[in-house]
Parts: structure tokens; sequence; C-alpha cells
């Protein structure tokens, strides 16, 4: 809005900037290369941004590819047979809340304040007793700080495991799987891996389709 045509030329650049949630900031009224995005519980969305320069092709149509800008984080965890019965698990790190993003060119500029960021329980398989994901802004994370909580064995159970450096990366998925025991938290196995992607509209309209 409003209705989009294009402009008259002989191979005349016509230049789009795409973003989603659409919320993120006004076309009309916003700086876009200066949009706070601030992280929290009840708002943590995936920021999908695109960008291309054309001239007016011949069938009229613009294909826009939307790329992640914001990391994902994954955390599945295991136990020694030590802990029986267990439950109400809860995972949290402790990263940056906060960004500038730059919405024209498809960056991001990590804030200084941290906090800790709950993870959302995932379906877990291949031995993970549990999993768990969240949005993390891009960050180099040292010393990164991983809360877990859970009952066992009748008890409530608090346990603190420190990565020495986290690189979380824009359009990345990091996955920490930690095995869990009695006395110490073990690193079974870090990876980062492209953020799965949907596929293609196609031909249907976005408006509707979303």
């Amino acid at each position: 809005t409003p209705y989009m045509r294009w402009q008259n030329g002989d191979g005349l650049q016509h230049h789009f900037r795409s973003w989603w949630p659409a919320q993120l900031a006004s076309p009309t009224s916003d700086d876009l290369h200066h949009v706070s995005h601030s992280v929290t519980e009840t708002y943590n969305p995936d920021i999908l941004v695109a960008r291309t320069s054309l001239a007016r092709p011949a069938d009229n149509r613009l294909s826009l590819h939307f790329t992640h800008l914001l990391s994902r984080f994954d955390v599945r965890l295991r136990f020694i047979e030590h802990f029986t019965g267990i439950s109400d698990i809860t995972v949290a790190a402790h990263v940056a809340l906060g960004a500038e993003l730059d919405l024209m060119e498809g960056t991001v500029q990590c804030g200084t304040t941290r906090g800790a960021l709950a993870l959302s329980e995932v379906v877990a398989g291949n031995g993970v007793y549990w999993s768990g994901t969240q949005i993390i802004i891009p960050q180099e994370c040292a010393d990164c700080v991983i809360t877990l909580a859970f009952m066992a064995n009748g008890t409530e159970h608090q346990l603190q495991y420190v990565h020495p450096s986290l690189l979380f990366e824009s359009g990345k998925r990091t996955t920490l799987t930690l095995l869990v025991s009695k006395e110490e938290i073990k690193v079974v196995s870090a990876s980062v891996t492209p953020w799965i992607e949907s596929p293609s509209l196609g031909d249907t309209d976005a408006e509707e389709t979303i």
C-alpha cells in the first residue's frame, strides 16, 4: 500500500526492500538504516529480509528471496542414569537481548544489554531426552552461560554450564548437545549449520498466503 507500478524508461532500475514482520518499521516514517529491536519472552519474532534491484522484466514478475536476519540456537540434553523421574526442564542462555537492524542493507548490530533468554521445548529424538530452541540476535558470546533447572530423584536441580565461545550468525543454526551428569555438564557435540529454509511461495499471492 499504495499499489505499486513499474516506472517507464529503458533500463530503469527499480530497487526493492522487504521485511517480515511488517510492524518492525514503517517505510514512510522510520529510518530503515536504524531500527531498534529488543528480544523479550513474549516478543521474539523470526525476522526475514529480502532485497533486489532490477529493470522491469518482460513478464512483470518480481522474485524476492527472503533470508533470516537473526540466528537460531538449539540445545539438546542427555542425562546419565543417575537421574530418574526427570521433569520440569527449563534451559536459558545469557545473551544479548537488543540490537539495531539495518533493513536496507540486511545487517544487525548487536547491543550490549544481556539477560537470560529461555528456550522453547521442541520434540526430541535420536537419544536426546530434551530439546529446546530459541531465536537469538547474531553475536559472539564469550563465556556463554547456560542455566539448566529440572526435577529429578524427587529433588529440584539447578546447574550452570559455561561455554568458552559461541558465535551466533545471521541465517545460521547453532546446535549444542550436552550430557548432564551428577557433578558436571559435558559437551557431546557442537555444530553450526544453515537454517532450514521453507519452500518458495511460487506463483501464489503472498498477501493471501501469509
